[in-house]
């Protein structure tokens, strides 16, 4: 017989039997048509509680197809081993045999292989799985009746198992209420250790003195945990500690207990350069929640324009905490500087990082300067830590740690270099107006700015550069050349922050 033959009629045989019986199911299940009970495969689950999603009958389908392949691929080579044991004498037939066992073999390699090399790039070719609602990803908790979270439903009630009927669940993303409910356990769906604590209430706006707090324990989160029956829940609050500069679109925000009825919020441990929609030009609280288990504290900057350092955007404002004491800083209301910001700077406070100079240099490249006779003169200002001033926001109201940012301001009758000093040059042609600081110089083609800067070796700073028109450009190391970033000549006043490295 032809192996084609062969193959055709054994594939249509295992989808008539397949289908037989998924009809004698139905049949005999009319008084449940949701309770389907499929063909039984070993390790492979078949599509079973309500809803059943697409990807279920797909996953199954694929599965069984690989199965029923190998099994008449299989069959092939046991029937064309045959074949060729009672062909001896037979030359052709003999020769077809061989054939029909090749054919049959690279078939179990293509079907075998695909799945191998489809797993190897990735599990998830060949898992499958059905998508998971919105509601069920991302931050919460699951609350469930009993104490095995909806009998192994965990995570996913209803999705991929279903629950038991007379077991309650509530999903939980905040602090909100729920209508009663007696819990035994909760699963959580975060997949951060920064869920510090779970409160239960008895009242509807968890004012009262709550039944039950629990606290996570770090790097376990996904596992459900069965806790005392706790009777008529009415309130569930959950306080969080992510570390980052939390940014808010409305005054008196919380990181603890961020509300998304409120507006929009996010977490930010890193630079942005553009502002996701709801906070761009609508920064109302400014929260810095310091990393307790790492010792880390955080600071930022914020920026009039949207961009990437070492790029003038417009204003920017430092925002520091308070002290170094693993304490969060709150922001918010009057103490925000402006609301319309775009892009920010994200850095990690240290006190501890060693005092360098930062030293400014007339010429780029740090040339000096010449004097007009041949001879050249130092043409940079050396600024010390321990020389530099305390920084002060909000009009003076505020007056940042002095431990963590310091300043100095390049004006004259302060610095030699712009007071006609031994490292002005005498220029004979006044031909142009160059601004510094606050004052102006009619040097021809003698400019007097700064042109670079130079963090000491072993420095740990971050600078803000501003200029006469307060626009500002932020800086994490030596600049050899200002104007390569259209920023020469322009410095007026510099703001130095220690940042962990």
């Amino acid at each position: 017989m032809n192996v084609k033959k062969i193959i055709t009629i054994a594939a249509l045989s295992c989808i008539f039997l397949f289908l037989i019986n998924i009809t004698s199911t139905i049949a005999t299940t009319i008084e449940a048509p949701l309770q389907i009970d499929y063909p039984e495969f070993p390790n492979i689950d078949t599509p079973e509680g309500h809803p059943v999603f697409l990807p279920d009958y797909i996953r199954y389908i694929y599965y069984f197809a690989i199965i029923s392949g190998g099994i008449i691929a299989f069959s092939v080579v046991i029937a064309g081993g045959f074949r060729y044991l009672t062909s001896v004498g037979n030359p052709a037939q003999t020769t077809d045999a061989r054939n029909q066992i090749i054919m049959a073999l690279i078939g179990l390699t293509v079907i075998f292989g695909s799945y191998i090399v489809l797993n190897e790039i990735n599990p998830d070719l060949v898992s499958i799985q059905p998508p998971i609602p919105s509601y069920l990803t991302g931050e919460g908790i699951v609350i469930y009746g009993d104490s095995n979270c909806g009998d192994g439903s965990n995570g996913y009630p209803g999705l991929y198992k279903e629950v038991p009927m007379g077991i309650k669940y509530g999903i939980i993303k905040g602090t909100q209420s729920v209508r009663s409910i007696d819990v035994h356990s909760f699963w959580t769906l975060e997949s951060t250790p920064y869920l510090s604590k779970i409160e239960f209430f008895q009242n509807p706006d968890c004012t009262l003195d709550p039944l039950v707090s629990h606290t996570f324990i770090p790097n376990a989160p996904n596992v459900c945990v069965p806790i005392s029956g706790i009777t008529n829940v009415q309130c569930v609050k959950l306080t969080r500690h992510i570390p980052g500069v939390w940014l808010f679109s409305y005054e008196n925000g919380d990181p603890t207990n961020p509300d998304p009825r409120r507006g929009v919020y996010k977490v930010f441990q890193g630079d942005w350069s553009n502002l996701p929609d709801g906070l761009r030009n609508n920064v109302r609280t400014i929260a810095l929640v310091p990393d307790t288990n790492k010792g880390i504290t955080y600071g930022t900057i914020m920026h009039q324009n949207t961009g990437p350092r070492y790029e003038e955007k417009g204003w920017a404002h430092l925002y520091i905490p308070s002290s170094n004491d693993m304490t969060t800083t709150i922001f918010t209301g009057p103490r925000i500087q402006n609301t319309n910001v775009d892009s920010i700077t994200v850095f990690q406070t240290s006190e501890l990082a060693p005092d360098r100079a930062v030293t400014v240099f007339e010429n780029s490249d740090e040339r000096c300067q010449p004097d007009g006779s041949g001879i050249c003169q130092d043409a940079r200002i050396v600024h010390e830590w321990s020389e530099m001033s305390p920084l002060t926001i909000m009009g003076g109201t505020i007056t940042l740690d002095s431990n963590i940012a310091r300043g100095f301001v390049l004006e004259e009758g302060v610095d030699e270099w712009w007071t006609g000093g031994d490292t002005v040059v005498t220029c004979n042609d006044v031909s142009a107006m160059n601004w510094i600081g606050h004052i102006t110089w009619r040097t021809g083609g003698c400019f007097r700015g700064v042109s670079a800067i130079k963090f000491e070796e072993g420095s740990s700073y971050l600078a803000v550069l501003y200029n006469d028109n307060q626009n500002a450009m932020v800086i994490d190391g030596s600049v050899r050349n200002l104007g390569t970033y259209k920023f020469n000549e322009q410095t007026a006043r510099v703001f130095v922050i220690r940042v962990r490295r």
